[in-house]
C-alpha cells in the first residue's frame, strides 16, 4: 500500500507539473486575433534555434527563415501548410521565405505521428522532405499513416528506398526528433501548429494574408 501511495503523488505531481507549464505557456501568449496568437521570445534564442538544420527547407528556396513546429496528424497544421504553400507560389519578394520543419511529437516506437516524422526526416536525408512533406499531407487526408503507407510514399518520391527502410529501421532521426521537443519546451510551444517567425511565435492557423503581414511585420533573419 505505501509503495501504491508514494506511486500516485508522482503521477499527481506530474500531472500538477505538466498543468502549471501549460498555464504558464499558454499566458505568454496574447490573442490578436481569432485564428492565431503572438508571442515574444528571447532574439538570441530565436536565432540559435533558426541555425540548427541539416536538411534542405521544406519550402521555399531563399529568403527569410522560418520554422514550423508540426505534426503529421494535426489537421490545422494540413491548413497552416496548404496557406505557407498558398503565400509561397505567389513569389512576391516581400514574402520571399525558407520554411524549416521541426516535428513535436513524443518519440514513441509505432506511433503514427512519430513514425510519420521519423520518415520524412529520412526523406530529407536524400533531399526530398519537400516532396515527402507534402505527400504525407495528401495522404491524412485519405486515411491512416501506417508504415505501409509510408513505405508506399517513399516509392513515388525518394530515389533508394533501401536506405530510407534502413534510416526508419534504425531509428536514425529519432535524436533531432526529441532535439525538436526540446526546442519547443524552451520556447514554451504548448501546441501545434506554431511558427517562429523572426522573434515572434505565431501559434494557430493564420490563411495566406494574414501570414503575409506576419511576415512583412515580424520578418525573420536570412540565413
Amino acid at each position: 500500500m505505501p509503495n501504491f501511495l508514494n506511486n500516485a503523488f508522482k503521477l499527481l505531481w506530474i500531472l500538477f507539473l505538466a498543468f502549471a507549464v501549460a498555464l504558464y505557456g499558454r499566458a505568454q501568449f496574447r490573442t490578436i486575433d481569432e485564428s492565431h496568437s503572438v508571442a515574444s521570445v528571447s532574439p538570441d534564442v530565436a536565432s540559435a534555434i533558426r541555425g540548427v538544420d541539416s536538411h534542405a527547407p521544406a519550402a521555399g528556396t531563399s529568403g527569410q527563415v522560418v520554422v514550423l513546429y508540426s505534426n503529421y496528424l494535426c489537421p490545422f497544421c494540413r491548413e497552416l501548410w496548404n496557406n505557407i504553400e498558398l503565400l509561397i507560389r505567389d513569389d512576391h519578394p516581400s514574402t520571399s521565405m525558407r520554411v524549416y520543419v521541426r516535428h513535436l511529437v513524443a518519440p514513441i516506437a509505432d506511433d503514427p505521428a512519430y513514425m510519420a516524422a521519423l520518415a520524412a526526416e529520412c526523406a530529407g536525408e536524400q533531399g526530398k522532405l519537400r516532396e515527402y512533406h507534402r505527400a504525407i499531407f495528401a495522404e491524412t487526408e485519405r486515411g491512416i499513416l501506417t508504415r505501409a503507407v509510408l513505405d508506399r510514399l517513399a516509392a513515388g518520391t525518394v530515389g533508394d528506398t533501401v536506405r530510407f527502410q534502413l534510416c526508419i529501421n534504425t531509428d536514425k532521426y529519432r535524436p533531432r526528433i526529441i532535439m525538436a521537443g526540446n526546442e519547443a519546451a524552451q520556447l514554451s510551444v504548448i501546441g501545434t501548429p506554431t511558427l517562429l517567425v523572426g522573434d515572434r511565435l505565431i501559434s494557430g492557423t493564420p490563411d495566406a494574408e494574414e501570414l503575409r503581414r506576419i511576415l512583412n511585420k515580424h520578418g525573420g533573419l536570412a540565413r
